[in-house]
This record gives C-alpha cells, structure tokens and sequence, in this order.
C-alpha cells in the first residue's frame, strides 16, 4: 500500500463519522480507530425552544429578561488534524505563529503545520471566525482527528 493511498484512506476517515477503518491490500493490513471523547453536558438549550422563546414578543417585561437565560450560546467549531504528524505553530522555529488566541481569521487561513516524514502538510481554517483556544503546544505529537483550534 503506498503512503498516498495510506494518507488519503486517513483523511476519509477524518472527515467522516467512521469509528473505525481496517484494510487489507497485498498482505498489508492498514486499521484506523478514532477515539471519541465523551460530550459534556452543556445545559444548553435545543434550538427549537430557542426560537420559540425569540419568537414571544408579547411577553411581559420580567418574563422576557427571565427567558434571556434560556438563549443558546453560539456555538464553537474545533479544526481538527487531518493526519498524524508534529504540530508546528510557526513557518520556522525564530518566526512568530500563524495565529494566536483572539486573532480573527478567515476561511482557507493558514493556521499551523503538521509534519510527517520531513513533508509539511498546512492546517487551514474552513471558515471565518476568531480562534479562542488552542489545544497543542508546538512541538507535540497529534493523532488523526485531535482537535488542534476552537474557532467561535
């Protein structure tokens, strides 16, 4: 099995809601697992309540401020590797970072690097936003589908 094949079966699976991938090709067996974290219960409330709380404009004014507590927050979006590889936050090792937490972005923005075997691979933004936190220190190891950046 050839390392584009490889890279492009990891990529499938990342971008997918695949649990687990295994192939056998030529005597070469290839299996891809993605461990899924556990959802933390965020109280958050169902976006058809939300709208329906929005939508009763004829409520009186205290009922109105008591309902303000049952809005959704808005929610945020976590860019994910696309492969395994050594998180790199800068171009080069004496350059600033591709982006801190707070910067504002936008769609196709770079965001760091992932390094496999002396390639160097860009992790862009897939949508406009403002990075709020940042998951990886430079440097360090990821996985497939570990999150990297929240993006609000």
């Amino acid at each position: 099995m050839d390392l584009q094949k490889i890279k492009s079966l990891i990529d499938f699976a990342a971008s997918s809601d695949l649990e687990e991938l295994e192939l056998e090709e030529n005597g070469c067996r290839l299996r891809l697992s993605r461990r899924r974290q556990a959802r933390a219960s965020s109280g958050a409330v169902p976006a058809e309540i939300a709208k329906d709380v929005e939508s009763r404009q004829d409520l009186p004014t205290d009922l109105k401020e008591s309902t303000d507590a049952l809005r959704p927050e808005p929610v945020a979006h976590i860019v994910r590797a696309s492969m395994f590889g050594l998180f790199s936050r800068s171009p080069a090792p004496q350059e600033a970072p591709f982006v801190q937490i707070g910067d504002l972005i936008q769609k196709g923005q770079k965001l760091a690097l992932l390094e496999a075997m002396k390639i160097f691979h860009a992790v862009e933004s897939d949508r406009d936003g403002k990075i709020i936190d940042i998951f990886v220190e430079d440097g360090q190891e990821v996985d497939a589908g570990q999150a990297l950046f929240k993006i609000e």
